[in-house]
């Protein structure tokens, strides 16, 4: 007690909820468990219309793909991409070693193409 009031503390644990090919798993803190490596580096300018790969990394799953840097992420396992942090929230949904239907715009032209995830290096 502290001055006849007493102290109450409240604890709060961040989790994470990851999946792995054991099937899914929560993490709570800190997670040592990096997601799966899609191997593109995102354009953090671009706000909405999809995530734009600012750089897509050779012999990379998504460089294996075809992908190509300017390419415009725009559904990611059969979910829409409006900007980076719907690519983002995904990424521990998939483990290595899963195959991921993945489609970019290049121009005008749609892209679709399976990508295999492989662990991030």
């Amino acid at each position: 007690m502290l001055g006849g009031s007493l102290w109450h503390a409240t604890f709060v644990e961040s989790f994470i909820l990851v999946r792995t090919s054991g099937g899914w798993k929560i993490a709570f803190g800190h997670t040592s468990m990096l997601p799966p490596d899609f191997g593109v580096q995102p354009d953090f300018q671009q706000d909405h219309g999809g995530m734009k790969f600012a750089e897509v990394g050779e012999g990379s799953p998504a460089g294996k793909a075809g992908f190509k840097s300017g390419d415009v992420l725009i559904e990611y396992g059969g979910r829409k991409i409006d900007k980076y942090v719907d690519y983002a929230r995904l990424v521990h949904a998939y483990s290595e070693g899963e195959k991921v239907m993945v489609t970019v715009m290049r121009g005008p032209e749609k892209i679709t193409k399976e990508v295999t995830l492989e662990a991030m290096k």
